[in-house]
């Protein structure tokens, strides 16, 4: 494995990917102060995957501009894409983590996660370095994994304790569907407005644009929902 690339790749992931999506998380955090206390953690999770996922489609669309505003290197943006897809199981995982008042359920929680990544993580970079694939992809997909099932171990707790029976399979179709539409709007506007990182100013007029329309989208989205 070439040294130099790798530690390059994991300084940027963890030193400046994960701590710019923690921003994203708290940005939604904030945005969603004023939810009830006592609303149920599946409403409160359904919630805050609602801002969440149109957001992270808009930052990894404009990743490319990003990566090229702040680092100056737009190839850094792959990196930037699966980070904000981390980004949406780091909520998750602060959503039920933060609602589990049973220490013994917390550490099964953490640990069964930390484990399933250490038992993934070998072969996954190995699955990829195979496929010619970059090896931080393996380290990325093992830590999703890892905390995906610390959040299934946190909900099915919450879920056994609250009782709560509440169904969000139609809501969540709602959510994939207006999300889907996002990425296809975006994604035919990067044929009529071509994301062009060979220039700096460029590139920071071509970020406001497509903030603004991927915004614009999900004003227009949640006036409909509210509507409705």
């Amino acid at each position: 494995y070439q040294t130099d690339i790798i530690s390059s790749n994991i300084t940027f992931i963890y030193l400046y990917g994960i701590n710019i999506v923690n921003y994203l998380i708290y940005i939604i955090k904030l945005i969603n102060k004023e939810i009830p206390i006592t609303m149920s953690i599946p409403l409160r999770i359904y919630q805050n995957i609602k801002f969440i996922l149109p957001i992270s489609i808009i930052m990894i669309i404009i990743s490319p501009l990003t990566c090229k505003i702040i680092f100056n290197n737009p190839d850094y943006s792959i990196y930037f894409v699966m980070t904000n897809i981390l980004a949406i199981f780091i909520l998750l995982y602060d959503i039920t983590n933060e609602n589990i008042k049973n220490n013994k359920v917390l550490l099964i929680s953490l640990f069964s996660g930390i484990i399933a990544k250490i038992i993934l993580i070998v072969p996954l970079i190995n699955s990829f370095y195979r496929m010619g694939s970059n090896l931080i992809y393996g380290d990325i997909l093992s830590t999703i994994l890892g905390m995906f099932l610390s959040v299934i171990i946190n909900y099915i707790y919450i879920r056994n304790k609250t009782k709560v029976k509440e169904k969000y399979f139609e809501k969540i179709l709602d959510i994939i569907y207006s999300n889907i539409i996002l990425s296809i709007i975006l994604i035919l506007l990067e044929f009529i407005i071509p994301i062009d990182t060979n220039n700096y100013f460029k590139s920071l007029g071509l970020l406001i644009i497509y903030l603004f329309v991927g915004i614009t989208i999900i004003k227009i989205r949640n006036k409909k929902i509210i509507n409705i």
